[in-house]
């Protein structure tokens, strides 16, 4: 067969399989209609798990046999494959809000896609208005363990904590927060944008209570799914709560609790750096390939869950979703 895949999974959060879901599904597509279909003309291993540290061992040990390209699934797992690949191509798709890590993939040649659509700016990002009229906050939590909590945001956001016993959350107008972007999109649409570095999942649930849960809005990104139990603890609090949860870029959420979701169109993703992979297994140069982003998105509504919480989306709305769960 001679050549070899491996690909880094992540970002699982229900019990399905990476071969079931349509990320995976999508790059072996893309790889076939250039020629390598698995398990013919290519090894495709994959790695599971949204654990960095046990993934880093994944990575490692796999890579003492021979491997001809790494296919990275978010950010994170794209800066490890980089740091334990010693050269191997690296090809990936991710988001950098804040600019997070792209610097340190596109100086390693990492071949990327970038797949942050709904806050690329405040179109898409008026959904939030519209499905939630009566949000007046957006409460944002970050793991400090990831990419996406950059060190200086940490250490600002641990000096907050040591001076202020209100709250640890930052507020919009601070000039300590992290992710300005997100805060002026929320600026924008005119909701105010709270902002939290979390330790782990006591430290999430301590931080929770202070969310306002008559006009809250809880919306985190894809880090949270590396602090252990972090989605769960998300879940549960805003579903006691009654308080909407909004995950931004993992459609997967509304399978477990979350009303709403929008990624990135992952087939879409999937497809084209299955493409890229078969063009660099045939001798192309990685830094040869130019950096593609998307504003292709995918959306799911838990209907259940909007109703629970008093919403009555309108047809009309309703119909924007890409996937409707009724049940």
């Amino acid at each position: 067969m001679g050549k070899r895949v491996l690909v880094l999974n992540a970002y699982t959060l229900t019990s399905r399989r990476a071969e079931d879901l349509v990320r995976f599904r999508a790059f072996l597509e893309g790889l076939e209609q250039c020629g390598y279909q698995r398990g013919r003309d290519v090894d495709v291993d994959i790695l599971d798990s949204n654990r960095l540290c046990e993934m880093e061992t994944l990575v490692r040990e796999a890579l003492r046999e021979h491997v001809d390209l790494i296919h990275a699934v978010g950010t994170p797992n794209a800066l490890l494959a980089v740091r334990c690949g010693a050269g191997v191509p690296v090809v990936y798709y991710g988001a950098h809000p804040e600019g997070a890590g792209e610097v340190a993939c596109r100086e390693a040649g990492a071949v990327g896609l970038l797949t942050l659509p709904f806050t690329q700016n405040y179109k898409p990002f008026r959904l939030i208005r519209t499905l939630f009229p009566n949000v007046k906050q957006v409460w944002a939590p970050f793991y400090e363990d990831t990419v996406f909590c950059q060190p200086e945001m940490k250490s600002k956001h641990r000096l907050h904590r040591s001076r202020n016993e209100n709250s640890p959350w930052l507020k919009g107008g601070s000039p300590e927060i992290g992710h300005r972007g997100l805060a002026g999109l929320c600026y924008i649409i005119g909701v105010e944008y709270r902002e939290f570095v979390y330790r782990d999942c006591n430290d999430l649930l301590w931080g929770l209570e202070f969310v306002d849960r008559n006009s809250g809005l809880v919306m985190p990104y894809n880090d949270s799914i590396y602090c252990e139990a972090a989605p769960e603890t998300l879940m549960r609090f805003t579903v006691e709560h009654g308080i909407p949860l909004f995950w931004n870029n993992n459609t997967e959420a509304t399978r477990i609790g979350a009303v709403a979701a929008i990624s990135a169109c992952f087939r879409w993703a999937g497809i084209e750096s299955g493409k890229i992979a078969a063009a660099i297994l045939d001798g192309a140069a990685p830094r040869t390939f130019p950096w593609l982003t998307s504003t292709k998105t995918y959306k799911s509504l838990n209907l259940p869950r909007a109703q629970a919480l008093g919403l009555a989306p309108p047809p009309n709305l309703i119909n924007q979703f890409d996937e409707v769960l009724r049940s």
